[in-house]
């Protein structure tokens, strides 16, 4: 588990990743951006967080969540095996690890959300626009979280 936001991924990596400038922020992210109830209950579970929220520069209604929980190995299972069963999830592999997307298109925004299951612990990234334009910064946080 990474004991900092910015052992997570940097500003600097972020914007890289994005193309944009991004910077971390002063708070927590939204619990909405987890979205269904199981998700929800899981990571309210989570028996060790680290939340991580990036506004782009200048600040504007953009943003990315990055959250990594640690989860027990029952509430994973019953997880996994939801987002397996849904028809809304696509299943992807991240750097080796099972995982998920999901794009919902709003009437005003297009909102994204990328799981990864590495052993007990549990990657989330939510975000405004599709969830595919994440993989690659879900790919970085994945190498951070094995270290």
């Amino acid at each position: 588990m990474p004991d900092s936001c910015e052992a997570l991924a940097t500003d600097a990596e972020v914007s890289a990743q994005t193309g944009l400038p991004w910077r971390i922020a002063d708070q927590d992210p939204d619990a909405d951006g987890i979205p269904g109830p199981l998700a929800q209950s899981v990571a309210a579970g989570a028996t060790e967080k680290l939340e991580c929220l990036w506004f782009p520069d200048p600040v504007t209604e953009g943003y990315i969540a990055m959250r990594v929980l640690r989860i027990d190995a029952e509430a994973r299972d019953a997880l996994m095996d939801s987002l397996a069963d849904s028809t809304e999830y696509n299943a992807v592999v991240v750097d080796g690890e099972p995982g998920f997307s999901w794009t919902k298109n709003g009437p005003e925004y297009v909102f994204g959300v990328v799981y990864v299951f590495i052993d007990d612990l549990w990657l989330v990234i939510d975000a405004l626009g599709p969830a595919e334009g994440y993989l690659p910064l879900a790919e970085l946080a994945v190498s951070r979280i094995r270290v």
